[in-house]
């Protein structure tokens, strides 16, 4: 199923929580509400043309959306703004994430003064119901990545020279986590689903291309391995034993065993990887990139169950709650829908009316 109606390419899509709900982003700040199966416009609509970022909530029932001038959070379901505040100064966002309890929203990586014009690195913290700033952190380095933990009560931010762990209802530094590898800058991190352990990839512009695993309580490396290419994307099983990455150049796809780093099996994708997930049973992994290839495999086994060709180039991934369904949010601002039960990568192609597309403000 093809589903058009953005003018930009998608950069992030997902199912809501009832799979009767597809969301999506594009590059020029529209957010797209689809109804699912029968394919239609909720509600579409530019909420501002200075959008930096948005971000699903855990339960796929709401969306924040950080613009230049406000923090908006909307409703899932038609768009449309349960409630809006003003930042306390205008910048632009990069690496915006809802916590997981959907209380917090973070924006991290360079925030550029609309006014001045001149750049901070800094992360920032709002609280979702009162809007309050929490944490606003100014910091030496910029943050290419940040998470937050299962708890929702850490933040943690990635930079050149290792991990920072930022308690959010104190606004405080907790620990750092060190990376030894050189220039360049963390790719990618990810924390276990009992919050105990931490991975971060490196690789990218560096001299080093690794997987490196910290305990969170001790802060000590547990682990750290090379993977002789740049690793774009990684993440743990629902289970918390594995971690799978994806790299950037040669198009291999890794498992790890999480507790010993040891590489249980690994498969070739073809082509650069921007996206990867486990299904939410585990049982499956999905990979994706600029080639439009999009591919599952068995995570035990390292088959190939299935290939999809989106025929464009691929720029954001995500399985459905329930496993079943496969979005891809493509460069020509195509949303691209399969069942993931191996019944083939046929679209029936349906194309909702593109007037119907209404306006969030």
């Amino acid at each position: 199923l093809a589903i058009r109606g953005h003018d930009e390419r998608v950069r992030a899509v997902a199912f809501s929580r009832s799979v009767n709900r597809i969301i999506s982003v594009d590059d020029n700040g529209t957010v797209g509400i689809w109804r699912f199966p029968r394919i239609g416009l909720g509600q579409a609509g530019i909420i501002s043309s200075s959008l930096s970022e948005v971000a699903f909530s855990a339960d796929r029932r709401q969306i924040a959306a950080l613009s230049e001038d406000k923090l908006q959070i909307l409703n899932a379901s038609d768009g449309s703004e349960i409630k809006s505040f003003g930042p306390s100064a205008a910048f632009s966002y990069e690496n915006t994430l809802y916590s997981f309890n959907g209380k917090h929203v973070v924006g991290g990586r360079r925030f550029i003064s609309r006014s001045t014009g001149e750049e901070s690195k800094v992360i920032k913290v709002w609280d979702c119901t009162t809007g309050k700033e929490v944490l606003n952190f100014e910091s030496e380095e910029t943050a290419s990545v940040v998470a937050f933990s299962p708890d929702s009560k850490y933040v943690v931010s990635g930079c050149r020279s290792g991990l920072v762990m930022w308690d959010v209802a104190e606004g405080t530094k907790v620990k750092t986590f060190n990376l030894d590898q050189g220039p360049g800058e963390v790719t990618a991190i990810a924390i276990d689903p009992e919050g105990k352990r931490i991975v971060a990839s490196s690789g990218r512009y560096s001299a080093s291309n690794a997987i490196t695993m910290w305990d969170i309580a001790t802060a000590k490396e547990e682990w750290k391995t090379d993977t002789n290419q740049p690793i774009a994307v990684a993440a743990f099983s629902p289970d918390g034993k594995r971690v799978v990455s994806g790299d950037e150049e040669a198009g291999m796809v890794k498992i790890w065993n999480a507790n010993t780093g040891e590489n249980m099996t690994h498969y070739y994708h073809g082509g650069e990887i921007i996206g990867i997930a486990f299904s939410p049973d585990g049982r499956r992994i999905l990979s994706g990139g600029p080639n439009g290839i999009i591919k599952i495999w068995d995570a035990n086994t390292g088959a190939e169950v299935l290939t999809l060709d989106a025929q464009v180039e691929v720029m954001a991934l995500s399985f459905s709650h329930d496993g079943k369904m496969i979005l891809a949010g493509c460069d020509d601002g195509t949303i691209k829908v399969w069942s993931s039960g191996g019944l083939g990568g046929t679209e029936n192609g349906k194309e909702p009316e593109k007037d119907a597309r209404q306006t969030v403000r």
